[in-house]
């Protein structure tokens, strides 16, 4: 199934369920998120939906969403804040840049943040 999302353009999935051949997958570096792996056989009894909203855990995604993932997590964030959540990232990235600037110039994040240090 990864190769076949890959051959009609699929860049990822992200699966409200289980997989198996993990392995497979992570070599081909196709990226899944998922619920889970589950060595049983599958069953494939829909065809399933292109374009329409969709319900995945608590989260509803509709069309032009955006839809970001990586090993920590996933996010899903709709179209009209993307660019405020753009603006906070991007805001976000710099202040975590110049905090590691600093840590690397020897202050201790207890100095950048403004907190005591713990007395001996």
């Amino acid at each position: 199934m990864a190769l076949a999302c890959r051959m009609h353009g699929v860049v990822g999935l992200l699966i409200d369920g289980a997989v198996r051949d993990s392995a497979q997958i992570a070599a081909s570096g196709f990226p899944v998120f998922c619920l889970g792996l589950n060595i049983r056989g599958t069953t494939k009894l829909d065809a399933g939906t292109i374009g329409g909203p969709l319900r995945m855990g608590s989260a509803n995604i509709n069309p032009g969403d955006m839809v970001v993932a990586d090993a920590d997590g996933i996010i899903c964030i709709p179209a009209q804040d993307m660019d405020a959540a753009f603006s906070a990232a991007s805001a976000r990235a710099a202040r975590e840049a110049l905090m590691m600037d600093r840590l690397r110039a020897g202050e201790t994040t207890l100095q950048i943040l403004g907190l005591q240090e713990a007395s001996p």
